[in-house]
């Protein structure tokens, strides 16, 4: 089997350098990793007026990057897996609709089918954009900007993705994370935050999935206070081919919160999708786990992996 691609795309605002060091190179168990940004994200190009965050732009965006660094025979002769986290995981899914040709698994983390915040920080300012006007707007720029050009703030921002914040913002490695990104998240744009929030609000994938023929992993925390449980389940019942993995006492971020059986679960899902040939003689631990036994709480995630709800939600 070759070698699979692992084609990142990160959540809202964020960098391409927001995946940490750890989060690398557990991924590398798996394949090469390629990280893209979401359109209108640095280092893309920002928002030009009288442009959208729309369905044609995302195709134009992800078909870009991918040329850019990939060369054609690679995409067309080796499995191609698209992970995306948050608003990069609609936009993953929505992109593998529409380019089944060349992706072979879908990995979303906290995605959902739409574009619509709900319960979270972002709703208030999805929701002032649609009803406050250009006062809308300029509050999410300024919120934006106060929330990505200043630690300290980005810290509370983050504090509120996690189950257990005190204890994932007091690891050294978290630290080390927020210094290589937060040069990058700076160079965002924010003053086009506004209108990339007020399109995601009509960003609606939900009939292109049904018709999503490629195996998805949908894998969120059940802590999640940016996207509601139900959410989920809708996402889940909305794909044809999915399998759904809720971590217990895990935030929005699960892969950052609860690294070892996130990769434990992961490897799962490549299993079942055909695409753990290559990673099978690869190393499964992660950088943190020492050799042991799995613990019984893991075990028994691994054996009650909550299976593929129908249509109708049973």
């Amino acid at each position: 089997m070759q070698k699979p691609l692992i084609v990142l795309l990160p959540g809202l605002f964020m960098p391409v350098s927001s995946w940490s060091r750890e989060t690398l190179r557990n991924l590398r168990q798996f394949g090469d990793c390629v990280t893209l940004s979401l359109p209108g994200h640095y280092p893309q190009p920002a928002l030009q007026e009288g442009q959208h965050y729309d369905k044609a732009l995302v195709l134009e965006s992800i078909d870009r990057q991918l040329a850019e660094h990939l060369e054609p025979e690679q995409l067309a002769s080796r499995p191609v897996v698209l992970f995306g986290h948050s608003t990069g995981a609609l936009t993953a899914l929505y992109y593998a609709s529409q380019r089944q040709s060349i992706i072979s698994a879908v990995i979303s983390i906290g995605g959902t089918v739409d574009g619509r915040e709900e319960e979270n920080v972002y709703y208030w300012n999805q929701l002032g954009t649609r009803y406050l006007g250009k006062f809308g707007l300029l509050l999410t720029n300024f919120s934006t900007s106060i929330g990505t050009r200043y630690a300290s703030t980005h810290r509370l921002v983050m504090k509120a993705a996690f189950h257990n914040p005190d204890k994932v913002l007091a690891d050294d490695d978290f630290e080390t994370a927020m210094a290589d990104y937060i040069p990058d998240l700076k160079k965002f744009d924010t003053s086009t935050a506004g209108r990339i929030l007020r399109d995601l609000y009509h960003f609606d994938a939900k009939a292109e999935l049904k018709r999503l023929h490629r195996p998805v992993w949908v894998c969120a925390g059940e802590e999640d206070d940016f996207v509601p449980e139900r959410r989920t389940r809708q996402l889940v019942e909305t794909l044809p081919d999915a399998t759904l993995d809720l971590i217990p006492d895990t935030g929005h971020l699960p892969f950052v919160e609860e690294t070892q059986r996130f990769f434990r679960l992961m490897r799962v899902f490549m299993q079942q999708a055909g695409l753990a040939e290559w990673a099978e003689s690869q190393p499964s631990l992660s950088v943190k786990e020492s050799a042991g036994s799995m613990a019984s709480r893991d075990r028994a995630a691994l054996r009650s992996r909550t299976r593929k709800f129908s249509a109708s939600g049973s």
